[in-house]
């Protein structure tokens, strides 16, 4: 069974507020670009995640996609969240972390309570690839550089002579072993008819290369269906191509682009049936069997 933890984490991509029923909401905080003076650091504008433990009704949203991705009803759905959810309350209560994916960690606070460490960034979102600017100031800038020592300046010096000095004598090495190699004749017998020749190396015909050795051909994603088994969504078609280019050969050059609304769905396979796409995912690298089915 799918852990609910990986469904919270698709959803965080589409929706700024995703309820865990019985646990809480994980809130998306839209923070502008800024300037810290302090720091000299100009911060990118970025999307980060906050929880609310006093919002942990059923709003349907998490519900819904476990049904739709595990073909489950709604009662079964509803239980395989109250099961994991008891289960994260327990390690809670015994001192333990619960990690939830890319998103940020939970941990027991004091009086019972918990405490969420969101990670750096709030995974795939409209400020993927943004880094902040560190910037130096023109007092920093007009400070000269510290001079180097009397030792050091000698010890470059010396470096350059050396260095020169070898280039010199590797130069007139190569000029006498072509001027010797040139000037020097070789009696060649041919018939008893003595002859002098210039020992000029023999011009020969390179072979021809090797075939290539026949590279398996990818087979090609499936271009029709009304199902996409998706690895990765983005916000742009940029950072889809991005992603592409960087994980393409994981899958044989089969990753396609799918845009439906303000979303990029990078998929590897496309069919009609269902079943058979889940199957598909077992075959899929371990770093992407949280690949899921989109309609």
């Amino acid at each position: 069974m799918t852990s609910i933890i990986q469904h919270i984490e698709y959803q965080m991509t589409l929706h700024d507020c995703v309820v865990v029923p019985g646990w809480g909401a994980l809130v998306a905080q839209h923070a502008p670009a800024s300037y810290d003076a302090d720091a000299r650091v100009f911060r990118c504008p970025h999307r980060a995640i906050a929880f609310n433990a006093s919002v942990n009704h059923n709003d349907g949203l998490l519900v819904n996609s476990i049904m739709r991705r595990d073909g489950l009803t709604y009662d079964n759905a509803m239980r395989t969240i109250d099961d994991q959810v008891s289960t994260y309350r327990r390690q809670i209560a015994q001192g333990r972390e619960v990690a939830f994916g890319r998103l940020g960690v939970f941990k027991a606070a004091k009086g019972g309570a918990m405490e969420f460490v969101p990670f750096g960034g709030a995974g795939r979102d409209e400020y993927f690839g943004l880094a902040d600017l560190h910037v130096a100031t023109l007092e920093q800038k007009s400070q000269p550089l510290p001079a180097a020592s009397t030792q050091e300046r000698a010890r470059d010096e010396f470096m350059r002579y050396v260095k020169r000095t070898w280039q010199v004598a590797a130069s007139v090495v190569v000029l006498v072993a072509l001027t010797i190699m040139l000037t020097t004749p070789r009696v060649v017998n041919t018939n008893d008819t003595v002859q002098a020749s210039l020992n000029v190396p023999a011009i020969h015909t390179p072979a021809a290369p090797a075939a290539p050795a026949a590279q398996p051909v990818a087979q090609p994603a499936v271009e029709q269906g009304r199902y996409y088994l998706v690895v990765c969504t983005m916000g742009s078609q940029n950072q889809a191509q991005k992603f592409i280019n960087r994980h393409n050969a994981d899958f044989q050059g089969n990753l396609r682009v799918y845009h439906r609304g303000r979303h990029y769905f990078v998929y590897v396979a496309r069919g009609n049936n269902k079943d058979a796409l889940h199957e598909q995912i077992h075959s899929l690298p371990p770093k992407y069997h949280d690949a899921w089915i989109a309609e």
